[in-house]
């Protein structure tokens, strides 16, 4: 039922999207049990239940969180903050396959999520300000330089999505960049400063977009 409802919540949401509808409603909150939350809903899929394995459990993400105490209060619209963060989770999962070895201890198919504050020129307006990132890291074969702007047009799709078959519409990075920027934050890919894969990070102003 949770998956349905997430489903339902997703479509409509997408359906608000393609018609330049979306509307946000920021308010004060915490930024890592929004995380959590998130991350929590996404383990859900790889749930075993009642004892009889889901197809998925057999391969689900080794999902890692990190949230250090203390972090400012942003405003966030907690739904359209879910979904960029399911939208980028279930991108890791669905590209992000590691391609070699993975970090000693992990599952065989690890994914980062990562909180961080930091002061950066960044945002719509181009302010320098104190940010509060989530980064979300995956092990897989990455990005090109040249590909970590284009995917976030709608509609575009990276030619290893089309090679490999991956179902979906283009529309999952478009819908985090225009609801970080209705959040008056921003979102970009970089390679990791280490080891394989693509790193997403989000920013959200401290104290929100004023």
């Amino acid at each position: 039922s949770e998956r349905l409802a997430q489903l339902t919540e997703r479509v409509l949401f997408l359906f608000r999207f393609g018609q330049d509808a979306v509307q946000y409603h920021p308010g004060p909150s915490d930024l890592g049990e929004a995380v959590r939350l998130a991350a929590e809903s996404f383990r859900a899929r790889y749930t075993v239940i009642a004892g009889v394995p889901d197809d998925a459990a057999t391969d689900a993400p080794d999902v890692q969180v990190e949230i250090p105490p203390g972090l400012p209060v942003v405003q966030l619209d907690r739904a359209a903050f879910s979904q960029v963060l399911l939208n980028l989770l279930d991108n890791a999962a669905k590209y992000g396959r590691p391609v070699g070895a993975v970090p000693e201890g992990r599952g065989k198919f690890p994914i980062d999520i990562t909180v961080s504050c930091m002061r950066r020129r960044a945002g719509p307006l181009r302010m320098r300000r104190d940010w509060v990132c989530v980064t979300v890291r995956d092990y897989g074969p990455g990005l090109a330089a040249d590909l970590r702007k284009r995917v976030f047009r709608r509609y575009y799709r990276a030619p290893g999505a089309q090679n490999a078959n991956v179902s979906g519409l283009g529309l999952g990075l478009s819908v985090c960049r225009h609801a970080l920027r209705g959040h008056g934050g921003w979102i970009e890919a970089t390679a990791p400063e280490s080891g394989p894969g693509t790193a997403f990070t989000c920013g959200l102003p401290v104290g929100g977009s004023g």
